[in-house]
């Protein structure tokens, strides 16, 4: 009973390394990401792909091409508002809320983009979200979500 109780002891040991060696060979294994996260902005790399983010820190003369939301207030957060690059693609962003409806919000931004606009909806994980654009896809659009009971939206202007 005794020499089974040790054979038994060796292979959880065993069965635990060989676990634990190909957790780690996984791991290692991982497609290479890089991110760099700093008080000026960001930047994260995949292959060819990329993101990067530079914060602006005084939004108070943003050109969003757009007006912002009557009464909404830049969320505070030091990313709030950021020029930003994906792969060549250049765009200045800003995020806002206020109490008001998303209804209302979406409306004055259909008002604002005028005749072309066009209100798509989107799903990102569990957030569900509108974008307001012109159908012709030239110039800012919005998008526009609820969170606990507060309206939410972030203004992006194409940069050429």
């Amino acid at each position: 009973m005794k020499k089974y109780i040790i054979v038994l002891g060796v292979l959880i040991v065993i069965t635990g390394g060989i676990w634990i060696y190909v957790a780690r060979d996984k791991t290692a294994n991982v497609t290479d990401i890089k991110q760099v996260f700093n008080d000026q902005g960001f930047s994260i790399s995949e292959g060819s792909k990329s993101l990067s983010g530079e914060y602006i820190p005084d939004t108070s003369n943003l050109d969003l091409g757009i007006k912002v939301y009557p009464g909404a207030k830049i969320i505070s957060d030091k990313g709030a508002a950021e020029n930003l690059n994906f792969s060549g693609t250049k765009v200045t962003a800003a995020t806002y809320t206020t109490s008001d409806s998303r209804d209302k919000v979406e409306k004055y931004y259909q008002n604002q983009i005028g005749s072309d606009a066009i209100v798509a909806e989107a799903v990102d994980g569990s957030m569900k979200y509108r974008v307001i654009k012109s159908k012709t896809d030239i110039g800012s659009f919005v998008n526009v979500w609820v969170e606990d009971d507060t309206t939410y939206f972030t203004i992006i202007k194409p940069v050429s």
